[in-house]
């Protein structure tokens, strides 16, 4: 997996460097295979200001810009971007500059005016695919200064996570590891959300069949506005190759790496009638998935379904009927825990292979799915002008509690041929988010965290 450097480190108060976080992970298990260190702009990329921004004499979809690219200096853009504004922060590429494509930019002359660089957009530097606009800056950055010191690339952490640590499998999860090898305390996401009328209970009802779902959640919330993807956030994504053009869909994804919780968002006003339902699928049941490819089912196939019928195929892929678009106002967000069996089994014979499929076969600890769903409306309520309805629909088979453990002092240190005493056993444990009692003079009660399912003897 892999873990941008500036999000890893987001979780943690005291600075860190990536080849001592590496080296320490590696040594408690988690193999760091390689750092993929950022590759520099170069001299030619620097940071520009936009002085002015004037129609082109003779384009209607040109400006003429001005830029400040040095402390005394200006040059003159043409730009065909229809963001660009004077007082923008920008990223200019400079005669003589490579972008993305093996382009190379010179001064030239467009429609009797002469251009003096370029005005970059997202893909045009390698960040991610969007060209709907130029990239806009820090407004902070100085004009002139050079690309590399805005760090909008960073190292990257590709580490190897073994089948057994689920917990793992994701930004935050490993985070915790860094903090307890940093002996540090680990920060927790902002999740806090203003949520509003009407009751979301009283819009929507959910029905949830026998072994169908271990856990099921939804909530809604309303657009009045919304922005476009934070250039951050798309950043993020991209190294994973799931930046999308839609700020729903990459709000879902953000979260999915970020504590490894799969979510998904359906149009609500696509969803027809009231009641949502998790089932499993009737015979020869069909879907069209979001990539548009149209499943037949089996009866250990789980989906969930509206008043039509299938809407999406559970812990796998969403359906094409109630995807969310640019012109979405309405969503409900789903947060679950679904069947690890029939979720892979559905996968394979499918051959629909997803991260969100991945992660339901590995396991889904118990305290995510309500964290990630208010997670993601944190994210989408700070992004831009959301109302959240009150409430949470929710759906929770009863759980199994973290079974106790009774740890011998003797056969502790006989196995790691150490000798650690009683006092620093419980320490130890207790760093390691166990609770931990005395149990005589030999042995202590450990019972292991949540998110701790490979600890089970």
């Amino acid at each position: 997996m892999k873990i941008p450097f500036s999000w890893l480190q987001s979780f943690i108060p005291k600075k860190l460097d990536p080849h001592v976080v590496a080296q320490k992970l590696t040594s408690l298990g988690l193999e760091v295979e390689r750092i993929d260190k950022p590759k520099p702009f170069g001299q030619f990329f620097v940071v520009g200001k936009v002085v002015t921004s004037e129609k082109h004499p003779n384009a209607d979809r040109l400006h003429v810009c001005t830029l400040q690219t040095s402390k005394k200096g200006t040059r003159t853009v043409v730009c065909g971007a229809p963001n660009v504004r004077a007082g923008q922060t920008v990223v200019v590429a400079l005669p003589g500059a490579v972008v993305a494509g093996d382009k190379k930019i010179n001064e030239t002359e467009i429609r009797g005016v002469t251009s003096s660089g370029m005005i970059c957009a997202e893909d045009e530097l390698g960040l991610g695919s969007d060209h709907e606009g130029i990239l806009v800056l820090d407004a902070t950055l100085e004009p002139g200064t050079l690309l590399d010191a805005a760090n909008l690339r960073e190292s990257i952490l590709d580490v190897e996570v073994t089948p057994n640590r689920p917990d793992w499998l994701s930004v935050y999860g490993v985070a915790r590891e860094v903090a307890l090898a940093e002996r540090t305390k680990l920060l927790d996401v902002e999740m806090a959300v203003k949520d509003s009328a009407p009751l979301f209970s009283s819009t929507r009802s959910i029905a949830v069949a026998k072994l169908a779902a271990i856990q099921y959640h939804l909530r809604g919330a309303s657009f009045i506005s919304t922005k476009k993807t934070p250039q951050w956030m798309r950043a993020r994504l991209a190294v994973y190759g799931s930046a999308t053009d839609n700020f729903i869909v990459d709000v879902t994804n953000y979260v999915l790496y970020e504590l490894g919780q799969p979510l998904h968002a359906f149009d609500a006003d696509k969803v027809k009638g009231k009641k949502i339902s998790v089932r499993f699928a009737k015979p020869k049941e069909t879907i069209t998935l979001l990539d548009g490819k149209t499943c037949t089912l089996k009866k250990d196939d789980i989906v969930i379904t509206d008043a039509r019928g299938p809407i999406a195929l559970a812990g796998v892929m969403g359906g094409k009927d109630t995807a969310v678009t640019e012109t979405t106002k309405n969503v409900i967000i789903e947060s679950a825990i679904f069947p690890s069996m029939n979720i892979r089994r559905t996968s394979r014979r499918l051959g629909v292979r997803t991260d969100a499929a991945n992660r339901f076969e590995k396991g889904i600890t118990p305290d995510l799915p309500k964290r990630a769903v208010n997670r993601a409306l944190y994210l989408l309520q700070a992004q831009g002008e959301v109302k959240i309805m009150r409430g949470m629909i929710s759906f929770v088979q009863v759980q199994k509690k973290q079974k106790p453990l009774v740890v011998s002092l003797r056969s502790m240190n006989r196995l790691l041929g150490a000798h650690i005493s009683l006092s620093d056993a419980k320490n130890i444990l207790t760093r390691l988010s166990c609770v931990c009692s005395l149990r005589g003079s030999d042995q202590l009660t450990v019972t292991p965290p949540i998110f701790r399912t490979d600890i089970l003897q």
